[in-house]
């Protein structure tokens, strides 16, 4: 039995990891959504992460969706979308929760260093 919506038993992961590699799940949804209001509000993005890596054939499954965005578009993105649409998390700034689904996206920004999000010897690319 699905406890607060997540399967539990083996059937029932099973079938949310069929829904996955359909494209049909949750994640995939909150990815479609996230890049259409991104398109539509011409905020230049980049998908990374494992949604990235599943989209080119390494088959694996994900839990939340990544974004890359430069700083100005992460500030278009607060201004249109949040509270709207996303809830900001406790676990971070650039952390929020899909309304309509419940799963994450974590925003990274241009010009940072990947994991601590500071400056470093290695920066995300504009996505532009």
């Amino acid at each position: 039995m699905a406890t607060a919506g997540r399967p539990t038993t083996f059937m029932e992961r099973v079938k949310e990891l069929d829904l996955f590699f359909q494209g049909k799940d949750p994640v995939h949804k909150t990815m479609r959504r996230i890049v259409k209001r991104l398109e539509k509000a011409k905020i230049p993005y980049v998908v990374v992460g494992g949604m990235a890596v599943f989209a080119h054939n390494h088959r694996r499954a994900t839990n939340d969706v990544d974004v890359l965005l430069t700083q100005e578009g992460f500030d278009e993105f607060r201004r249109r979308f949040v509270p709207k649409n996303y809830d900001p998390s406790s676990k971070g700034k650039r952390r929020f929760v899909d309304k309509s689904s419940t799963i994450t996206v974590d925003i990274l920004i241009t010009g940072l260093y990947p994991g601590s999000g500071r400056p470093g010897p290695i920066a995300y690319p504009d996505p532009s």
